[in-house]
């Protein structure tokens, strides 16, 4: 993939064609998982089960109304 020596290091023919497929992968995954494209992502918080209690109703709704277009998802975990 690379030629190199004291005096210079170089990609081969291998290694530029690598790097051509590389860059296109690259790009289709930052296109990919672009934000901007994938439209609002759900906020996902986890929580011991008994962390939000009584309040739990609270935290969403008040959610809601500060954050409509980014949804919250709260994930208990035991």
């Amino acid at each position: 993939m690379v030629d190199r020596s004291t005096h210079h290091l170089r990609l081969t023919d291998a290694g530029k064609s690598f790097r051509i497929r590389a860059a296109a992968a690259l790009n289709a995954a930052e296109a990919a998982f672009d934000p901007a494209r994938a439209g609002p992502w759900p906020l996902r918080l986890g929580h011991a089960w008994f962390a939000l209690g009584r309040h739990t109703a609270t935290v969403m709704h008040r959610w809601q109304q500060l954050h409509p277009q980014m949804p919250l998802h709260l994930l208990r975990t035991d």
